[in-house]
């Protein structure tokens, strides 16, 4: 192959592939997939609760996305870091940052989220 073939080849697929990624973002995007499922550290605030259920895990309750998405109830898992005792914070509302895994298969009334940055209490009673 010449040099002008290889080179006219070349930009061919530099195009080609160019246009397929743009192909892949646009459906990516009409896909609709909320951000906070990005695998990326996103803010979430719910009311806080303890299962009854062993081991006792923490949840979010009635819990939004930073963005105002209703992601209904998150199991708390991971560190509790920006609030000394969960326990004194059961019932108020709490912005927690960390990662949204999921639905668990064990969990079917709620997903999980990963804590990874902080925890706090915000202003304001839960009902």
């Amino acid at each position: 192959m010449n040099g002008n073939r290889l080179t006219a080849v070349i930009g061919l697929l530099v195009a080609a592939t160019s246009l397929a990624s743009m192909a892949n973002s646009a459906a990516a995007k009409d896909a609709k997939v909320p951000s906070w499922k990005d695998e990326h550290a996103h803010g979430f605030v719910g009311c806080l609760a303890q299962e009854v259920a062993s081991p006792h895990y923490f949840d979010l309750k009635d819990a939004k996305s930073d963005e105002g998405a209703d992601v209904g109830t998150l199991r708390l898992t991971g560190h509790f870091l920006g609030i000394d005792d969960p326990n004194d914070s059961l019932n108020k509302r709490v912005h927690v940052t960390g990662v949204y895994l999921g639905p668990e298969r064990d969990n079917p009334s709620g997903s999980t989220i990963l804590l990874t940055d902080d925890a706090r209490v915000e202003e304001g009673q839960c009902p």
